[in-house]
């Protein structure tokens, strides 16, 4: 683990532990724009756009929308998977993997349009979904942007993830239009043309990880410095960092799941309630850059807990089944799309800072497992809710307050500013 990764020559070299400034971006920024593109167009996208799907295939398939919430089905047989795909990145690099997932995702995305409305075929293709997604999540695309940002980690973090955040948004309207005029399938099949003909030329064009990792992977893992999975599970800041994403997944799982449907109740329009997830990606988005930025100056968990408390002030404002004006809703759906945003930033950059970039994929699908097994079940809460009770006014409110208990447990987190453990230019 005291075996340093060297840079190549053309990088300026700072000194022990330091980091390249201008030359981390003048090397990496093709690197970075070809993950921003990659995740952007790949499962990421689905996940916002997927509440868009919901209330469509409820009319068609006339099932519960428990039943109908696939969203969360997805992510929690995702998250079981994620430490696998974790453990193949860390062996045979992130390249190989994410251009696989992004071929199999869009195959899997016109298998599920082109599913009958009978449990078995329908499940079977949202599992084929689920088990293609694996290859094009942000953690393939975090371990190349790891390999070349060090002193930047948590800014070239908040870019890569604000690609999900920037073409959702871009996509959301669109993609309502193709839902409402042609239907959910064309809605499938246009992701599926989405994820293939943006994602792949770019991927393929311009993402790697470092030459550096690629020869240190080469020769042996024991060169790369950071934590292997065991050591990593023996620190205390491995269960806070647990404990800290199962509160605030179950909380964003409902709003990634639920939110048209969520504004629909509050006396929104569906189409309306469709604007209101351009404002939820673009929150995502602004949260991802700037929380990146402030990681990189400020104490990392006092940022962490700040996000946590203004997302928890937006589930306030939900919980109200009062009419919500377009201000206070928009407001609202902002400070939960900055949280939601932040908390995949926080994920990345926790995990290379801690516990270095030897076991960074694995580690991090580990942490992908408890957080998707919390987006799943936040969203099946919210179905479970609504379908009791008629409203949304307890899953909401009771997010608030998960919020606010992730905020508390982040701030028992310590987190270097800079890490020994990451790629050194000694």
């Amino acid at each position: 683990m005291d075996t340093l990764l060297k840079f190549p020559a053309h990088l300026p070299n700072r000194g022990p532990g330091t980091a390249p400034t201008t030359g981390e971006w003048r090397a990496g920024w093709k690197v970075l724009a070809a993950s921003w593109v990659g995740a952007g167009t790949g499962f990421g996208l689905y996940l916002y756009v997927a509440a868009l799907f919901i209330l469509p295939m409820q009319a068609e398939f006339r099932w519960s929308r428990t039943a109908i919430s696939i969203g969360p089905m997805i992510s929690l047989i995702q998250a079981f998977l994620n430490p696998f795909v974790g453990i193949i990145v860390d062996r045979v690099g992130a390249r190989p993997v994410a251009l696989t997932g992004i071929v199999l995702l869009s195959i899997a995305f016109l298998t599920i349009a082109a599913s009958p409305p009978a449990p078995l075929p329908f499940y079977a293709a949202v599992a084929f979904v689920a088990l293609a997604s694996t290859g094009t999540t942000s953690i393939v695309y975090a371990k190349g942007i790891a390999s070349w940002f060090v002193k930047h980690t948590g800014s070239a973090l908040g870019i890569l993830m604000s690609g999900i955040s920037i073409i959702s948004a871009l996509a959301f309207s669109g993609l309502q239009f193709v839902i409402a005029r042609y239907g959910w399938r064309a809605g499938f099949q246009t992701l599926a043309a989405t994820t293939l003909i943006l994602g792949l030329p770019f991927v393929f064009a311009f993402f790697h990880e470092h030459p550096a990792l690629v020869e240190a992977r080469r020769s042996a893992t024991a060169n790369i410095p950071g934590y292997s999975v065991r050591e990593g599970a023996r620190e205390s800041r491995f269960w806070i960092m647990a404990g800290f994403l199962a509160f605030s997944s179950i909380a964003i799982g409902g709003f990634l799941g639920h939110l048209q449907p969520l504004l629909v109740s509050h006396q929104f329009s569906p189409a309306a309630a469709a604007k209101f997830g351009a404002v939820f990606a673009l929150g995502t988005g602004v949260g991802r850059i700037a929380i990146g930025v402030l990681l990189d100056h400020l104490k990392p968990a006092l940022v962490a807990a700040g996000c946590m408390a203004l997302a928890a002030l937006g589930s306030v404002i939900l919980a109200d089944q009062g009419s919500l004006t377009w201000m206070w809703a928009g407001i609202a759906v902002f400070l939960i799309g900055l949280g939601q945003g932040a908390e995949l930033d926080f994920m990345a950059f926790f995990t290379v800072r801690i516990f270095g970039v030897r076991s960074f994929s694995a580690l991090i699908a580990i942490f992908s497992l408890l957080f998707g097994i919390g987006v799943a079940s936040g969203g099946l809460l919210f179905a479970i809710c609504f379908d009791r009770y008629g409203s949304y006014e307890i899953a909401t409110f009771s997010n608030a307050i998960l919020f606010v208990c992730a905020a508390i447990l982040v701030m028992l987190l310590r987190v270097p500013i800079h890490s020994s453990k990451q790629l050194n230019l000694g």
